[in-house]
């Protein structure tokens, strides 16, 4: 059966060659069988599957929620191999994940990512506030129309007395309504209520207090993790925060550890390459050709961004909206803060990001000596290769024809 998928695949691939407009499809060619061997998996004039557009997407675009941006189904590139594990956990029966890293690395993309392929789950975005009564309110929204008053009478004032009735709330629905039809609960941004990491450790953080100085977020995390731990069922919990956490549970464990660590670190070139391509075909701009000045203008973008993919996607606006002048100036403010340390203070594209980097919270997790060596800062560190000084790669021969369209594709960027 690999012989006959690979024989189909070549078929296809020459076909490809001799025409560019057929066959641009030739590398998802499968050949797939069951216990009862193989067959047609389509049939022409059978009715046609519905197909849910953006599933997971959502729960993220929701502006009346002011939920947070992330990059849609078209744009989402890389991380496969964190998807992969997320979902390996998911299937092996682990209930809970938390994916961790610097910000603007692409975590709430892949919260969505993740959401958007497990259609049988309903997604639940906490985002914002993450006291008790709220997180139970979005939990009540995901049920039934008909139930939403029965589980506001059964558990609504005992969660307001005591945020910690939540979990027995949870469990409650855990197996009542979502035992049927599971969720997908996505607590986003999660350090906004930890502690700020103290001075040379990277050390898991602990939940920090309310403004109130009252345990309410403390409440909430324990509820939900422990609500999960006992009760999960086929519903599934993933967490986004740019450090880890602790959570004791006794004196002996921690709730954190019942969840699958995956962290994030900035892109390789290759999925660079891919975001670019990935933005301008979202644009429809895939067959744009851009000079030799816009071309130096992309190689400077690479560079700059060093894998961060939100930071090539504040680039990225700009130059498809035409206002290269604009991607121009945000490019050099970073470059001079990648030098200077620096950061620039006068609207731009660029400051829009630094905004969003709080790097004084992460220099202050720094030590004397750290500090002195944390130039430039941790997010645009890189552990990769630096871009190649050739730009844009150079053609393949037919033989590697995925890799040449994948190249040719971004020749459209950078020829």
């Amino acid at each position: 059966m690999p012989y006959a998928a690979g024989v189909a695949r070549g078929e296809v691939l020459r076909e490809h060659l001799r025409d560019p407009e057929t066959g641009r499809h030739w590398h998802l060619a499968r050949v797939y069988a069951g216990p009862g061997g193989g067959g047609p998996v389509c049939a022409t004039g059978a009715s046609v599957r519905a197909i849910q557009k953006d599933v997971g997407y959502a729960a993220f675009l929701d502006k009346e929620r002011q939920q947070v941006p992330v990059a849609s189904a078209r744009e989402f590139v890389g991380r496969r191999r964190q998807a992969q594990d997320i979902f390996r956990a998911y299937r092996d029966g682990r209930t809970g994940v938390l994916v961790h890293g610097m910000c603007n690395l692409g975590k709430s993309s892949l919260a969505a990512r993740v959401a958007n392929r497990m259609p049988s789950h309903q997604a639940v975005v906490i985002f914002g506030d993450y006291d008790p009564v709220s997180v139970f309110e979005r939990l009540v929204a995901a049920v039934p129309p008909a139930d939403r008053d029965n589980w506001r009478g059964q558990w609504g004032e005992a969660i307001a007395a005591k945020g910690a009735a939540l979990a027995d709330a949870l469990e409650a629905m855990l197996t009542g309504p979502f035992g049927g039809s599971p969720i997908l609960l996505i607590v986003d941004d999660l350090e906004k209520i930890l502690e700020e990491p103290a001075p040379g450790t990277d050390a898991p953080q602990p939940v920090a207090l309310t403004c109130g100085d009252t345990s309410e977020w403390r409440e909430t995390l324990t509820a939900i993790l422990q609500a999960f731990k006992t009760q999960g069922g086929a519903s599934r919990l993933l967490l986004t925060s740019r450090y880890r956490f602790t959570l004791p549970d006794g004196p002996n464990d921690d709730l954190a550890d019942t969840l699958l660590d995956v962290p994030l670190r900035p892109m390789g070139d290759t999925e660079s390459d891919k975001q670019w391509c990935a933005a301008s075909a979202a644009a429809g701009q895939s067959g744009r050709e851009l000079d030799d000045e816009d071309g130096a203008l992309n190689r400077r973008v690479i560079a700059a961004a060093r894998g961060n993919p939100g930071l090539q996607q504040t680039f990225c606006r700009p130059i498809l909206n035409g206002e290269t002048i604009a991607a121009e100036d945000a490019v050099a403010k970073v470059e001079h803060f990648l030098e200077t340390g620096e950061v620039p203070t006068d609207e731009s594209a660029a400051q829009e990001f630094f905004q969003r980097m709080a790097f004084e919270t992460y220099a202050n997790a720094l030590t004397e000596p750290q500090k002195r060596r944390s130039a430039p800062p941790p997010c645009f560190r890189r552990t990769y290769r630096s871009p190649s000084p050739r730009w844009p790669p150079p053609a393949r021969p037919p033989a590697s024809a995925t890799r040449e369209r994948r190249s040719t594709g971004f020749r459209a960027w950078g020829s």
